[in-house]
């Protein structure tokens, strides 16, 4: 009996793909993809990846209910207590930032480090705080180094407890000096010291390096900042920026023929939420 010629299916009958049901199968099929959609499935792979990574970040921060009070700018030392029904603070806290160097006529001194940051949120959505009651001292700015060419002080460190829990934050390092101005010279600033406690990442600002030509040129370092304070300004002659005015923690500037300046104190920023 003669084969049957292939019939063409009448118009709009599905057609039914195969079906892949094996590792094996997956795998050739696979093969039959274009390296343009295979670029393509990667990077949307890595895309949700990224976007799920994000997603979980954001859920770890245990923002909750409703703001209970304007932000707790607390500076010098004191106490005080949370609003009623506090379940959750962000805490945001800086130590002393550390003094400007100092340096010898012909000499530019580097700028001190900003205190050591931290950001972080304490406390768990939805059950209040065992204790309302809050301490706290803050780090005092380091001092500058002299005009004989000494390196400035670290500042102080600041501490806080909250829900029973002590929270210190490193105060800055100083910047370095410059006694001898002989030639070309140049001096760097110290880290600040770390911080202790429960979570939360330790971020500062560096103070920036000097450079000195005896008769020719110099610039001092400016102190370290971060988004809570400046530091003092870099200077071309006379001595570095006194404290900041505004802010905490920021370093202080060094010196060029001259003395550095202090660092700013340290303090805390709180927000109570619900």
């Amino acid at each position: 009996m003669p084969a049957l010629p292939p019939s063409r299916p009448p118009p709009g009958a599905a057609m039914l793909l195969p079906r892949v049901s094996t590792d094996d199968d997956t795998q050739r099929a696979l093969q039959h993809i274009g390296p343009s959609m295979q670029q393509a499935l990667a990077v949307g792979v890595a895309a949700q990846t990224s976007a799920d990574a994000a997603a979980s970040a954001a859920a770890a921060v245990p923002t909750s209910g409703r703001l209970l009070a304007a932000a707790m700018v607390l500076t010098a030392s004191g106490s005080d207590t949370l609003p009623a029904g506090t379940c959750v603070v962000h805490l945001t806290g800086i130590g002393g930032g550390g003094g400007g160097g100092g340096a010898v006529v012909g000499g530019a001194a580097a700028g001190g480090s900003s205190g050591a940051k931290m950001d972080q949120w304490i406390g768990t959505p939805g059950v209040p705080l065992a204790s309302l009651a809050i301490t706290w001292t803050s780090g005092a700015g380091g001092g500058g180094g002299s005009a004989a060419g000494s390196s400035g002080s670290f500042g102080g460190p600041s501490t806080i407890t909250i829900n029973g829990v002590t929270y210190t934050f490193g105060g800055g390092g100083p910047g370095g000096g410059v006694a001898s101005a002989a030639g070309i010279n140049s001096a760097i600033s110290s880290v600040p010291a770390g911080g202790t406690g429960p979570g939360g990442i330790i971020t500062y600002g560096l103070g920036g390096s000097s450079f000195g030509d005896p008769g020719v040129a110099g610039w001092s370092g400016a102190g370290g900042a971060t988004d809570l304070g400046p530091g003092g300004v870099a200077v071309a002659s006379g001595t570095g920026q006194a404290a900041p005015t505004t802010g905490l923690g920021g370093g202080g500037g060094g010196g060029v023929s001259a003395a550095g300046g202090a660092g700013a104190a340290g303090g805390f920023i709180l927000v109570p939420y619900s």
